[in-house]
């Protein structure tokens, strides 16, 4: 059973988060973290017309399968300052499935991309631009 104080916890929670439409969420928000399996569903979920309703303070990332966000369409939106910036972990056509990987895609060369490379089949150097990886430090410091 819970206690009074833990009731009104969870109920001061509940008030605080709202859901909304992926419409809603795309045109709201100011980072948008995209989290999702890639489906037949999700593929190109975030084409141009999806990116050109976001906010051009909006920042993009992109921690799932690169497919879910159309690179020419994110090339555009940056390069247009339909958003400010995007951070991604793979692109659209996922470099670590392919031996001998060599990085040409555009979004490597924009100032407001940043890129981590995924764990690869084969070994693959980061960008200039890669995002610095994170030092681990001990729990609690």
């Amino acid at each position: 059973m819970r206690s009074r104080r833990a009731t009104r916890l969870l109920q001061r929670r509940a008030r605080q988060v709202r859901p909304v439409s992926f419409d809603g969420l795309v045109e709201g928000v100011d980072h948008l973290v995209v989290q999702a399996p890639l489906t037949p569903q999700t593929h190109h979920t975030f084409d141009r017309a999806t990116l050109r309703r976001m906010k051009p303070t909006a920042l993009l990332v992109n921690t799932a399968r690169g497919p879910i966000v159309a690179d020419t369409a994110l090339y555009e939106a940056l390069t247009e300052g339909r958003i400010a910036g995007a951070a991604v972990d793979d692109i659209e056509e996922e470099p670590a499935k392919q031996r001998d990987w060599q990085p040409d895609n555009p979004l490597f060369e924009l100032p407001n991309v940043s890129s981590s490379p995924t764990p690869p089949t084969t070994p693959r150097k980061p960008s200039a631009r890669s995002a610095p990886s994170p030092r681990k430090r001990p729990y609690g410091s």
